[in-house]
């Protein structure tokens, strides 16, 4: 089923950063999938200045992003993002186009980090940035427990900001 948020995201994106070389377009068809995470994550590589841009959120772009500290927050494309990440992860990012980290955005990204288990701060720290922009889960799947649920968002806390531990999902098969 298509998602018009989604739809949107894929549209503004491919729009937007389609003439960028390297950039891999993904389809509009309003679902939420890998080549729509990773055409999100080559416009936020575009707007921090990585090159050449790649279909991978990886050490460049965590880097890129920490480099520029919060900095990053005003600018307009990088806050659409974000938003458009949201809502392809299941989290309403606002509907208001403000152009800021406004408390819509907040508030969704808190909503996230407690679902993952960390802190809810609302402070986009460039590996909740990173999770944000991938298919993993944060919320409980089909064929999930809420005990493996609790481990895992246990595991988060309490190692996240490791630097070689990235965010895990919330998947039925990471600890069977």
């Amino acid at each position: 089923m298509a998602d018009a948020k989604v739809l949107e995201a894929q549209k503004w994106v491919n729009k937007t950063y389609g003439s960028v070389p390297g950039y891999q377009k993904c389809p509009e068809d309003g679902k939420t999938g890998w080549s729509t995470m990773y055409a999100l994550t080559m416009g936020l590589q575009k707007e921090l200045g990585v090159s050449p841009v790649v279909a991978n959120f990886g050490d460049g772009t965590v880097a890129a992003l920490g480099e520029l500290g919060s900095g990053w927050a005003k600018n307009q494309n990088i806050i659409k993002i974000i938003r458009y990440g949201l809502f392809c992860k299941g989290y309403t990012g606002g509907y208001s186009d403000t152009g800021y980290y406004d408390p819509d955005i907040t508030l969704a990204v808190k909503h996230m980090q407690g679902d993952m288990g960390l802190s809810q701060n609302g402070t986009l720290h460039p590996k909740v940035f990173k999770a944000l922009l991938n298919m993993d889960a944060y919320v409980l799947t089909a064929g999930g427990s809420d005990e493996v649920r609790s481990i895992q968002q246990w595991l988060n806390g309490r190692y996240w900001t490791k630097k070689t531990v990235d965010i895990g999902p919330r998947r039925r098969a990471l600890l069977a």
